[in-house]
């Protein structure tokens, strides 16, 4: 099972690899501050998982740096699908 922290992680790997629209950007800081406000009952240790999973560092946390994700970006006009994709599989859970 997929949770809404390893969909946040690859939303953000998608969107530092690929362009975005301003508004993808948008939707994935707004998952970020749900994920941030409610923090599902995962443990240190999935994030963690997750983390390895997708290479990140596992010090990272991305809620740390929601206001920033946007430099790490490049954006373009059009949503980027694999993102939009993302963004609903992290509305649905």
């Amino acid at each position: 099972m997929t949770s809404k922290f390893g969909i946040i992680l690859d939303m953000l790997k998608e969107s530092f690899q690929n362009p975005v629209s301003v508004n993808d950007c948008c939707m994935i800081v707004d998952c970020m501050r749900d994920y941030a406000k409610t923090r599902p009952e995962i443990t240190s240790s999935d994030e963690e998982r997750e983390l390895a999973r997708i290479g990140y560092p596992l010090t990272y946390h991305p809620c740390d740096h929601m206001e920033r994700v946007r430099f790490a970006m490049h954006f373009r006009d059009e949503d980027n699908e694999r993102v939009q994709s993302m963004l609903q599989q992290f509305k649905d859970l």
